[in-house]
């Protein structure tokens, strides 16, 4: 064999790069950077099963990947909503005030949304649907891109983006945007469907309400977090009253109706970010998340008018019904206190309500300390007070209000005998 010629194993320089070149591989490094944030995206959305924290991740990885100054999402309430709302729990937006928001399931935008696999502007939808209150509604959020959540040809949600923001960025969007949002948004898509089908599961199929002990479940969780982050959390137990005479009257197929408009009227008063549960028969339980016991009273009596004023109608027949409430606080700082504690004080209003003649509300207040001894706490007045419809609280008060007239009667109790002496009575007129 001849000699080999070093010139075969001779390091050869390396030749510039033209610029077509240098900028292939610029491009395929961003492909690649962007595939992998995707990859981690999909991995982080698939990972979360509660729907209140997956919206919540899912608007604030829009807001990261597409610089933009907040994002918000029109969703479906339950599975069974014939709506797509958007609620303050749904909303990162920089708004001056909350906003709700609501378009129905039958609006030619949601057949449309469901078809297109393409965000749009608001001017865009503006040209195809002149007028309309949606578009307007975007338009009022001041967005900058609304993204389709679509499963093959279901619309899961409506992804608003809204200004950009960041030196250098250009308020539109170019190509690989629209498609890195939307594969963004496939993923959301994915991960909805999922977490629909897991809340499926936790559902009562009567009252499409959540099952008890998966009820239960979530609320040592938020009760737990309340106490770390010192947030307040209420309990609302409602009963139907007189409802085994409804049963015995007209027939429980009728007692089953009159149970799922009941349950429809507590689930369209609360947010999303709350929960309602059937707790058995014709009891149901409210957990207001981070909601004061001004707050929740004002929501217990929201439903109580709710339900005093709607007619409920089954097979040709119509009654009117109310319902009593108990209403537990947990108080933020306060140690110890249990799941059981909350819904056994919660119970004990639901009695109280009962007892003094239905279709009321009732808090539980706990026994003063003995450092309080020598103050006058809501503990230490009792309340006696007519029959009424409305029902209102204010401390350290409890009045009763009719339409015209509202009569107050303290008594004054005795801490150390326990007898109670006549305080003021009055009557104010409105």
């Amino acid at each position: 064999m001849g000699k080999r010629k070093g010139s075969f194993f001779r390091i050869q320089k390396k030749k510039p790069r033209n610029a077509s070149v240098s900028a292939l591989i610029t491009a395929c490094e961003r492909q690649l950077s962007a595939s992998k944030q995707l990859l981690e995206i999909a991995k982080r959305l698939y990972s979360i099963f509660d729907f209140q924290a997956l919206i919540e991740t899912l608007l604030y990885i829009c807001m990261y990947q597409m610089h933009v100054s907040g994002a918000a999402v029109y969703i479906h309430k339950s599975f069974h909503s014939d709506f797509f709302v958007l609620e303050e729990g749904y909303n990162a937006l920089c708004l001056d005030e909350p906003v709700f928001y609501s378009i129905p399931a039958s609006h030619p935008l949601i057949d449309y949304l469901a078809k297109t696999d393409r965000p749009h502007t608001v001017g865009e939808l503006s040209a195809l649907f002149e007028g309309s209150e949606p578009v307007q509604q975007f338009g009022a959020l001041k967005t900058s891109l609304i993204v389709p959540i679509r499963q093959r040809t279901t619309l899961n949600g409506i992804l608003l983006l809204g200004e950009r923001v960041g030196q250098g960025m250009c308020p539109l969007y170019d190509t690989a945007e629209k498609e890195h949002i939307m594969a963004i948004a496939s993923f959301a898509a994915n991960a909805i469907n999922i977490v629909t089908l897991i809340e499926m599961s936790t559902i009562d199929v009567m009252t499409h309400l959540k099952l008890k002990h998966y009820f239960c479940t979530v609320l040592t969780d938020k009760l737990e977090f309340s106490a770390v982050e010192r947030l307040p959390l209420c309990l609302l137990m409602i009963d139907i009253d007189y409802f085994k005479n409804v049963n015995d009257t007209y027939g429980h197929i009728y007692g089953d109706s009159i149970l799922q408009q009941v349950s429809k009227i507590i689930f369209e008063a609360i947010r999303g970010q709350d929960m309602a549960g059937r707790y058995g028969g014709d009891e149901f339980i409210v957990m207001l998340y981070d909601t004061d016991k001004n707050a929740a009273f004002l929501v217990a009596e929201r439903i109580r008018r709710a339900v005093e004023e709607h007619c409920f109608e089954c097979r040709g027949i119509r009654t009117m019904l109310t319902v009593s409430a108990g209403l537990s606080v947990f108080v933020p700082g306060t140690t110890g206190t249990t799941v059981r504690d909350l819904i056994d004080q919660a119970d004990r209003a639901l009695y109280e309500s009962k007892r003094r003649g239905k279709n009321r509300i009732s808090v539980f207040t706990p026994r003063p300390s003995e450092s309080n001894v020598d103050t006058v706490s809501e503990k230490a007045l009792l309340y006696r007070t007519v029959p009424c419809r409305i029902l209102s609280w204010r401390s350290p008060f409890k009045v009763c209000i009719n339409p015209y007239i509202v009569l107050l009667c303290i008594y004054a109790v005795d801490q150390q005998s326990g007898r109670s002496r006549r305080g003021k009575s009055f009557f104010v007129f409105r």
